[in-house]
């Protein structure tokens, strides 16, 4: 039965990503809009009767449910003795915010955004700010603090990249914020780096942003820099 939804939900897609290998295969990333067709109840767990189906002998057959509320979309743990987690604590009810990160096993993670409608390139006035100042990186901050509030998860990783950038290596703090910057890119990278153009061979990013690429062929560069800069904060372009 579909789910009629009188206003916007707090949270308004599910992103949910394996780490890992997949006993069961290849695990692609699985967007799940919550909209008209979104169910009442979703489950998850290792039975293939759920609507999230894992392979992994510490989850149960019914782990947990999401479940639709007055209030918004709230997860509920259903018992099992390995805990389901909201960024990283034990919960067994809790309505979901946007940038929540729900841990069910040893590798599944669902990630709960808020899908901002509207240009993400260069008619965005934040992007704006960013591309016309590639280099100030206190602008960056405060535009990762503004997308944060709008419920863009690009905010998180500005911020996240940032602290990275102020941490020593080889410190738990520093493993940690690695993680999370990696975990955010598996879940979003492939609509933040749009568009690419095709020679572009790899990418790196630095405080929420394509920062430098490297192609292929030096013929390329010119063209691919130029192309980049439309949408993207690019500082270089390498040739491998």
């Amino acid at each position: 039965m579909p789910l009629s939804i009188g206003k916007p939900p707090l949270v308004s897609a599910i992103v949910a990503t394996y780490l890992g290998k997949n006993p069961g295969g290849v695990y692609q990333p699985l967007r799940i809009p919550i909209d008209e067709d979104f169910p009442v109840v979703l489950g998850v767990g290792r039975s293939r009767f759920n609507h999230i189906h894992v392979l992994d002998a510490v989850v149960a057959k019914r782990h947990c449910e999401l479940r639709w509320s007055e209030q918004g979309i709230v997860v509920v743990h259903l018992g099992s003795p390995n805990a389901t987690l909201v960024n990283d604590q034990r919960v067994d009810v809790h309505l979901l915010r946007v940038g929540d990160v729900i841990t069910v096993g040893r590798h599944l993670r669902l990630h709960f955004e808020h899908v901002v409608e509207g240009p993400t390139c260069d008619g965005d006035p934040l992007m704006k700010q960013v591309l016309a100042h590639p280099e100030d990186l206190d602008l960056r901050m405060v535009v990762g603090d503004k997308l944060c509030e709008r419920g863009d998860p690009r905010g998180e990783l500005i911020q996240v990249q940032a602290a990275m950038d102020r941490t020593p290596l080889d410190t738990a703090r520093r493993s940690t914020l690695e993680r999370r910057s990696q975990e955010l890119l598996e879940a979003y990278e492939s609509r933040w780096i749009s568009p690419m153009p095709t020679p572009v061979e790899s990418w790196t990013f630095r405080f929420g942003f394509v920062d430098s690429v490297r192609v292929a062929a030096a013929s390329d560069v010119d063209r691919v820099a130029a192309e980049l800069r439309r949408c993207h904060p690019l500082r270089g372009v390498t040739v491998l």
